[in-house]
């Protein structure tokens, strides 16, 4: 999966975050996620690793999957720490801007006829 970081929006804080400190939406222009799928007792976990400004550390992003005839509905959650990606790294303490960030993922998908 790939995601745009330009296509991000933060509120009033959005092109500061694209930014070079931050997500440095120039020179890195999209995040990867390449995680593989299992099943677990409250659902499922995707397992793998996650690719943001250049650096590259395995994720587990749990979450649940609901079917409705041709739809299909993901919803999942899991938490980063900023500066393993080195995001912010100017702003190196937790007072100023925390480490750690909650990635919620919503994905609603139609199948093709």
């Amino acid at each position: 999966m790939q995601i745009a970081i330009g296509s991000l929006t933060l509120g009033s804080v959005t092109a500061q975050a694209l930014g070079a400190d931050f997500f440095d939406a120039g020179q890195f222009p999209t995040a990867t996620f390449a995680g593989q799928i299992e099943k677990t007792a409250e659902g499922y976990v995707a397992k793998g690793p996650l690719t943001l400004k250049g650096a590259t550390v395995d994720i587990a992003l749990p979450f649940t999957l609901s079917l409705d005839g041709d739809t299909a509905r993901m919803e999942g959650s899991t938490t980063l720490d900023r500066m393993t990606f080195g995001i912010g790294t100017s702003m190196a303490n937790e007072s100023s801007l925390g480490f750690s960030v909650k990635v919620d993922v919503t994905l609603t998908a139609k199948r093709g006829h």
